[in-house]
This record gives structure tokens, sequence and C-alpha cells, in this order.
């Protein structure tokens, strides 16, 4: 079945990483999109059939603007969830060793993740949140500075750069929620279904 499935890009992201897993060997063609909000926007207007985004991660919470569009008018459903283990890696230009890094780049999630060991092993460096992890490894590939991403090993690959330190997600159990979503309800066989509610309430004492 041939799907258009949007996610949050570019290539090598998490999303995409969990977005392959999801899709496995069919035939459904994945859209990289340059932001969550623009995923949202995809399923929305019917461009996209799917959209997969980062729901919740196991170290850090919710991802608080995923939370926001499910809960406000845009109507979309969750039609389905996958949980990927998250390894995340300091990347940068063969050769470039920790101690000579400059600036680090990554999605605040990921720069939250790695919290301990940046303030262990880079301490008083400077931190740029990027849109996605693999738009911050991009940036470190066009850059003639030492700097340096977080992300995973995958960007590394397509961008030709090196991990310089692997693994230094503050848990080693790190995992991120993702969930699908889509206009209408999508029919689960089986019975491992999963409902979620969400509701507002007035904040008065």
């Amino acid at each position: 079945m041939h799907r258009k499935i949007g996610y949050l890009g570019p290539a090598g992201t998490f999303s995409e990483e969990a977005l392959i897993k999801f899709t496995g060997s069919d035939c459904s063609e994945r859209i990289a999109c340059s932001s969550i909000n623009a995923v949202f926007k995809g399923v929305k207007d019917g461009s996209l059939d799917l959209g997969l985004v980062p729901y919740e991660n196991s170290t850090e919470g919710s991802v608080h603007l995923t939370l926001d569009l499910l809960t406000g008018e845009c109507e979309l459903k969750i039609s389905g969830e996958i949980i990927l283990p998250i390894s995340q890696h300091l990347i940068a230009r063969t050769g470039t060793t920790p101690d000579r890094v400059t600036r680090v780049l990554s999605h605040p999630q990921a720069l939250a993740q790695c919290r301990l060991y940046i303030e262990k092993h880079l301490p008083g460096i400077e931190i740029v949140p990027m849109v996605s992890t693999a738009e911050a490894v991009r940036a470190v590939a066009a850059a003639q500075e030492p700097w340096a991403a977080v992300g995973n090993a995958r960007a590394a690959e397509i961008h030709g750069l090196a991990v310089v330190a692997a693994n230094i997600q503050d848990c080693r159990e790190n995992r991120t929620r993702f969930v699908v979503i889509s206009r209408e309800d999508i029919p689960v066989a089986g019975e491992s279904d999963k409902t979620s509610i969400s509701f507002t309430i007035t904040d008065r004492p």
C-alpha cells in the first residue's frame, strides 16, 4: 500500500529511524518535514496520509509541542505507536577530539538527555539548540570550526562525519515513544489497544 508518511526531517533524525522501523519493507513514501508543526499541517490538509512525531522520552518526559498540537483543535487521531531505543553520540569531523570542540549543537531534547556528559566533558561550552538532531549534524558538516553535534550514527554517516564519543546519553535505557497521527480512526487488530484522553480544567484556587 503506497502511503505518504511525514516525519521530522531531514534524513538522519531519530524520527526517520523510528519511521523506518514502523514501515518495515512496505512501499510507503517517507516525507521529511521541517518541523513537528509541518507534520501535523500535512496530515490535516491531506498532503500526507499519516505522520510520525515524537511523543515522550523515558528520560526527559513529554514532548510538549506534540501534546499541545494533539490537544488543540487539529482533530487528528493517534493511530499507532513505536518505541525506539535512543543512543546519542557526539559527532564531529574526523580527527576532532572532545577537548577541541568549541560549540555543541542539537535538538533541545537530545541535549537534555546528555546533560551529565556535557557538564563533565564539555564544561562551559556554547550550547546551540537546533530544530532536529540531523539538522545539527548537517550544520557541523558545513562548518569550518571544531563544532560537534549530538545525534545518531546514521546522521554521521550521511554527512561524512565521525562519532567521537559514543553513547553519551545519561540513561543507558533511553527510549522515545513516537506516535502515528491520522485524520481518521484506523482499526487495530488484537487486544493491545491503548486509549489516550486529554482534557483541560480551569486554573483556580
